[in-house]
């Protein structure tokens, strides 16, 4: 979907580099938690045609307005991928509070305990497999996303009040278009990294179940009660899509909070 949307634009407008960033977060208090792309920007001009699938009244809004720049991030979705393991290694302990099940939240902080203990490498991939289920499905958890022309994408310092003071939001309020597509662009990299950790985290169990010794049972245990909540919420999220009712619900929320 990210590459049709993509490709699709592409060939609308004639793209070229930023000579700045984005930076995309979940958590704006944690100033070291947060992911810097290269960017490509192009002009649309007033009156083009954009993807009818943007909601009406947006749409109308840039038809009728003046031109306007469009931001996307630059990079194919498995190199974007790859920026992703370091964010979630940042943010999980961010995400394991946020969880809103006290079972869940507790298994999740032993397992992170556990992992950084003994250094397992089948609960680091669960845990990192439910963060990204996490971001996939949680229908509160948005990205936001910055535009900051100053800086180039690899300074990865701190994101302090010197460097916000040049950054400029990029949301559904201002830049519905630009928003839209790099959310887009994000969600197919959370999925292929996503992906890429459930078949290592499968293998390991592979491992681990045919090992004799029991060294680490409740490490494996930890693990499947972890895989599972996963497998949950992505079922969940799998039959809300044929339930339109809830999906409007859920919009209805968003759009009041």
């Amino acid at each position: 979907m990210a590459y049709h949307d993509v490709q699709s634009i592409k060939g609308e407008i004639q793209f070229e580099p930023s000579a700045g960033r984005i930076e995309v977060m979940h958590f704006e208090l944690d100033s070291l938690s947060f992911l810097t792309f290269s960017a490509l920007f192009g002009q649309r001009q007033a009156g083009q045609e954009i993807d009818n699938q943007l909601p009406t009244s947006s749409a109308d809004s840039i038809l009728e307005g003046s031109s306007h720049y469009v931001h996307i991030l630059d990079g194919e979705i498995e190199e974007l991928s790859g920026k992703l393991d370091v964010y979630i290694q940042k943010t999980s302990s961010l995400f394991i509070e946020g969880e809103q099940s006290d079972f869940i939240r507790q298994t999740l902080r032993q397992a992170l305990e556990l992992a950084k203990q003994h250094e397992d490498d089948m609960l680091d991939a669960a845990l990192e497999l439910w963060v990204a289920t996490a971001i996939l499905v949680d229908p509160f958890l948005k990205w936001t996303v910055y535009m900051n022309p100053t800086l180039p994408p690899l300074a990865n310092r701190p994101l302090t009040s010197t460097t916000n003071d040049s950054r400029i939001p990029i949301h559904s309020m201002n830049q519905l278009e630009s928003y839209s597509l790099i959310c887009t662009q994000l969600r197919s990299a959370v999925e292929k990294r996503a992906a890429r950790v459930c078949r290592v985290l499968l293998s390991k169990f592979e491992q681990r179940l045919l090992q004799k010794q029991r060294v680490g049972s409740f490490r494996t245990f930890l693990a499947t009660i972890i895989l599972l909540n996963c497998v949950e919420r992505m079922e969940w999220l799998f039959r809300s899509w044929e339930c339109e009712h809830y999906i409007q619900r859920v919009r209805f929320i968003q759009h009041h909070c």
